[in-house]
């Protein structure tokens, strides 16, 4: 059973324990104070902040530490454990958190404010390419994660970094990590090794999806994706 205690911790910290969390008046930590980060989320109100839009998944994360000082004192050690799935019920809130790894990582979690529609995923959807382990990482899993997420028809999802996101993300990495598992399996038909399909594939994957190149480059992250995609292959 693998423990998931800080992703719980914050799933606590995200929702709120009071109504008072809701407001525009707490103080996040972020640079300017504006907006509450839950608020962000839920599309309460909008963001005015003007920053650098790559920066906004790390200012949410910072809020969520900001709430669990605030509400909580800190962050507490969870007194549950959860395999697959657990739906935190706080009253009129409720919070799916599913283990959906391999992908970035064996532990990969995601939460699901069930009431505001809002999706947190870490580094399993972002705004750029995925960051996959080509060791452990599961396209097979990945995509299958994917259609369970289109299922919530979220109306913002926020990565681990980067800006925030809406539900077209998911269709476009369905479409990247489908062409990673299509072409990296055609190629290992083909008896290529898999340094030979990185080389035959990823240039092409990088200008077709040019849209998830991230500041510092899209090669390592495309070649960790086929390096999993050709392991799993038949």
């Amino acid at each position: 059973m693998r423990l998931r205690t800080l992703i719980a911790a914050a799933a606590l910290a995200a929702v709120g324990l009071a109504e008072s969390a809701w407001s525009q008046n707490t103080d996040i930590g972020t640079p300017r104070k504006e907006t509450l980060v839950v608020d962000i989320l839920s599309g309460r109100v909008g963001n005015p902040r003007r920053m650098n839009p790559y920066l906004e998944g790390n200012i949410v994360v910072q809020g969520l530490h900001q709430l669990a000082d605030t509400h909580t004192g800190g962050f507490e050690v969870p007194r549950a454990d959860f395999d697959d799935e657990l739906t935190l019920d706080l009253g009129d809130v409720h919070v799916r958190l599913s283990g959906v790894g391999p992908n970035h990582t064996r532990g990969d979690t995601v939460m699901y404010v069930e009431e505001d529609k809002v999706l947190l995923t870490g580094d399993v959807v972002m705004p750029v390419f995925p960051a996959a382990s080509g060791q452990s990482a599961s396209i097979e899993k990945w995509l299958a994660n994917i259609g369970e997420f289109q299922k919530f028809a979220p109306r913002v999802i926020v990565p681990a970094h980067g800006r925030l996101i809406d539900a077209a993300q998911l269709g476009r990495y369905r479409e990247y990590l489908t062409a990673v598992r299509t072409q990296t399996r055609a190629a290992k038909r083909q008896g290529q090794s898999v340094e030979a399909a990185q080389a035959a594939i990823a240039p092409a994957l990088e200008q077709q999806f040019k849209d998830l190149a991230p500041p510092a480059g899209a090669a390592g992250r495309i070649n960790a994706a086929i390096q999993a995609a050709y392991r799993e292959a038949p």
